[in-house]
């Protein structure tokens, strides 16, 4: 086995070192650099917030119109840069059911301007060829990330509808130790 053992990389042809090690082997990266700062392991871009709210308790809805559920499900950010990217991500349990027909299908939504439009739509749908009713229990991720644009407050909420069936709830039908959906958003400089 060969180890090559360095504290500094640079090419031969530039005037400064292209990366660093310090003793506990964290790279860094010279200021003007596409990843500049200091990373552990790979690299490259930092953290300036991290924001969330979660929450166990159950709601739901009937209504095939898209229910506001930024109580409690809003995250409020202003990013620092307008170059820099807001990571949001939504973990949520949701369930759809139909006691008496064949189709239940829902839709959770993630909106950062009050609903004018969305930033991720998911639908879940579940289908009975037997007629005889319908349970959906699905665990739910995602993110959306984009470029903050401008320095402009914002705020991430949660929408939800039904499209047939009986209801979608979010947080049911699990014990409240394991029943726990989470939305967050982070600021990342590139």
């Amino acid at each position: 086995m060969s180890r090559i053992l360095v504290d500094q990389i640079r090419s031969n042809s530039a005037s400064a070192d292209a990366l660093t090690l310090d003793g506990s082997g964290n790279v860094t990266f010279p200021a003007n650099a596409t990843c500049s700062g200091t990373a552990t392991g790979f690299g490259g871009g930092k953290i300036k917030q991290y924001k969330y709210v979660q929450s166990s308790t159950t709601y739901q809805t009937t209504s095939t119109s898209f229910q506001d559920l930024s109580s409690p499900f809003s995250v409020a950010i202003t990013p620092t840069s307008a170059s820099n990217l807001l990571l949001c991500r939504l973990a949520v349990q949701i369930n759809v059911y139909e006691t008496s027909g064949v189709d239940a299908n829902g839709v959770i939504a993630i909106t950062d301007d009050g609903a004018s439009s969305y930033l991720m739509e998911a639908e879940f749908r579940g289908y009975d060829y037997g007629g005889n009713g319908m349970y959906l229990n699905n665990p739910f991720c995602s993110e959306h990330v984009k470029v903050a644009g401008n320095t402009n407050a914002r705020t991430y909420s949660l929408r939800m509808r039904m499209v047939t069936g009986d209801k979608i709830l979010i947080n049911n039908y699990s014990t409240s130790a394991n029943r726990n959906s989470v939305l967050s958003v982070m600021e990342i400089e590139p």
